[in-house]
């Protein structure tokens, strides 16, 4: 499936949603973020053809797959992933600080033929807003947020730069490990875990800093919330992570070193694991 070009990088550690949503942190009745956003998401056009169409639900924390015409392999009314409450608020964050709510009802035209044409539609339970068009004719900020929202239709989350993250404070449910790979910027992950139904949220964050060696070193923290599933059915999963965070994070910090040579060797925390899986990566 042809995805949209998503961002390089979210930009460090998310904004407290809150603030940026206008609720103050202090009132005790001022709803979540992630509990009331909800993120719309239509894509057609592109050489393809496509035509699928996928809700952000901040109330669930899923992706759910709306409509599935071409160029796309959810079923509608599918759940197709789980997604963190970090992403979530990432999301709202970002389109907020892109004027998503000053720009509703906002046309960017149709160029036609190759191009993917979007409908965006955004709301917090405080406000709401709706943006079309051609998604390279919208604001780069925009167009970075589509590219995350439309590769989650194939299972794909970026990778989260949070160099204050504690692994021990994040969700750490078991998760088997069977084999990982990287290529051209997708990190595969291939799990298990007990459950079969509920909605699991997984993620993957870089954590700590880098670590000044020859090649470089990162530490990769991947949290796990089962929702206390009671269900004890072994599921297999194939994690799908974009690195292009990674690699922008890792360019504006060594600058000097050319794409195509760069190596960065990342040592990856599951879940319950006794030890932490090493992963060496050029790109």
């Amino acid at each position: 499936m042809a995805l949209l070009e998503a961002r390089s990088t979210r930009g460090g550690v998310l904004v407290a949603a809150m603030v940026a949503l206008g609720a103050c942190s202090s009132d005790p009745t001022a709803p979540s973020p992630s509990e009331d956003v909800r993120i719309r998401l239509h894509v057609t056009g592109g050489i393809a053809g496509v035509d699928y169409a996928i809700v952000v639900d901040g109330g669930t924390l899923s992706v759910l797959g709306e409509s599935c015409v071409n160029g796309c392999s959810f079923a509608t009314g599918q759940t197709i992933m789980g997604v963190s409450r970090e992403q979530v608020d990432g999301w709202a964050v970002d389109l907020l600080a892109a004027g998503i709510l000053e720009l509703d009802g906002t046309d960017y035209g149709n160029e036609c033929c190759d191009r993917f044409y979007v409908s965006l539609d955004y709301s917090d339970g405080l406000a709401e807003s709706a943006i079309r068009g051609t998604s390279d004719l919208m604001p780069q900020d925009i167009q970075a947020v589509v590219g995350e929202l439309s590769a989650l239709a194939n299972g794909v989350l970026p990778v989260l730069i949070d160099w204050d993250a504690d692994p021990a404070l994040l969700p750490s449910d078991p998760l088997g490990l069977d084999s990982m790979s990287v290529d051209r910027s997708l990190l595969e992950l291939h799990v298990a875990y007990s459950g079969g139904c509920e909605v699991h949220q997984l993620d993957a964050r870089l954590f700590g800093g880098w670590m000044e060696s020859f090649p470089v070193q990162v530490r990769m923290a991947v949290s796990h919330e089962d929702n206390d599933d009671p269900c004890d059915a072994i599921v297999f999963r194939t994690l799908r992570f974009d690195m292009r965070p990674v690699e922008a994070a890792y360019a504006a910090s060594y600058p000097s070193e050319p794409p195509g040579q760069r190596t960065l060797i990342i040592h990856i925390q599951l879940p319950g694991a006794a030890r932490t899986e090493t992963l060496r990566y050029e790109f």
